[in-house]
């Protein structure tokens, strides 16, 4: 009697776990805008100044029967240039209704600034920010449905830092 019972607990220990199945379809690019702001030129010194931003341009679509209540989160990430360190510099939240056919949502970040000096004596030398990446996640009644970021360390990244 008891090697029925014991059969069943290892069968069902053994058995895998349901896949998640997802029912998005997320795509993301980027494109970038870098403009010299003020470029100085003198006797063995040149400085430069940047300003830059970023547009996402995200497709969401539905694999099977739309989704209401579909969250869209993205980040953008950027790298201080003196101390090597990461912040975020842009976020932001929408709530849409995921269909078979994709909806498309350009998402602006606000603009960086550094500044690159060079020097014939003392050398290079660079301060302020500049783009390190970017994540969105899509999320539907608290579970995550997909997630692209640009790299997987960025995702892990912003996972662990975005509270």
């Amino acid at each position: 009697m008891l090697l029925p019972l014991l059969l069943a607990v290892v069968l069902c220990a053994a058995a895998p776990a349901p896949a998640i199945v997802t029912n998005i379809n997320l795509e993301v690019s980027i494109s970038r805008q870098k403009i010299t702001t003020n470029n100085q030129q003198g006797t063995g010194h040149r400085r430069a100044e940047f300003a830059e931003a970023s547009v996402l341009e995200i497709s969401i679509a539905a694999n099977g029967p739309p989704l209401s209540e579909v969250t869209l989160d993205w980040y953008f990430v950027a790298r201080d240039l003196r101390k090597a360190t990461l912040s975020f510099y842009g976020r932001g939240s929408r709530t849409i209704t995921a269909m078979r056919v994709p909806q498309k949502l350009s998402v602006p970040s606000d603009a960086l600034s550094s500044t690159l000096s060079r020097n014939n004596s003392t050398g290079t030398y660079k301060s302020g920010t500049e783009p390190a990446g970017w994540v969105v996640i899509a999320t539907h009644k608290g579970q995550v449905m997909a997630i692209k970021g640009s790299t997987p360390e960025m995702i892990n990244w912003v996972r662990q830092n975005a509270k």
